[in-house]
């Protein structure tokens, strides 16, 4: 069984555990870890509804923002200029706006994942033959001798 249910906002996806032979939920796109359990349907969404009221106060309680689910939609300021130009390139590529800025998000984001995640290798003229660049960060390099990897060249 999945099933997802939604309170206040906060949806949270419910599956049946065969080990506890119980419905056990998890609320959805936040980071808090909200949870909850329940024997019949009726008695997770109370649980659930419980959980949420439970998290909001806890929060009060601490003078903590409680995390809201992201909606998908936000609105940016990105000055005239910047707003034309991606019109006109999304007019281009035959996109709407919305899809142009999602891509350009979504790429961002990608580069700034692989960026903190991987290495890169820093293309620059070898000064001599017994030198070569090897990646130590993202936006640095230092020379080595091939010597160090085993490597002749």
């Amino acid at each position: 069984m999945n099933e997802h249910i939604e309170y206040k906002g906060y949806k949270a996806k419910v599956t049946y555990s065969k080990e506890d032979d119980a419905l056990v939920g998890r609320v959805m796109d936040v980071d808090a870890l909200i949870m909850f359990a329940g024997q019949s349907v009726a008695e997770v969404k109370a649980e659930f509804h419980a959980a949420i009221d439970s998290y909001v106060e806890e929060c009060a309680l601490h003078g903590l923002e409680p995390e809201k689910p992201f909606k998908g939609s936000f609105n940016v300021r990105v000055g005239c200029e910047a707003h034309r130009k991606a019109a006109y390139k999304a007019k281009a590529w035959g996109i709407s706006l919305n899809e142009f800025v999602r891509v350009a998000i979504e790429q961002a984001v990608d580069r700034h994942a692989q960026a903190a995640a991987v290495t890169t290798v820093v293309k620059a003229p070898i000064a001599t033959n017994d030198q070569l660049y090897v990646p130590v960060g993202v936006a640095s390099a230092r020379r080595v001798a091939p010597s160090a990897y085993g490597r002749s060249h």
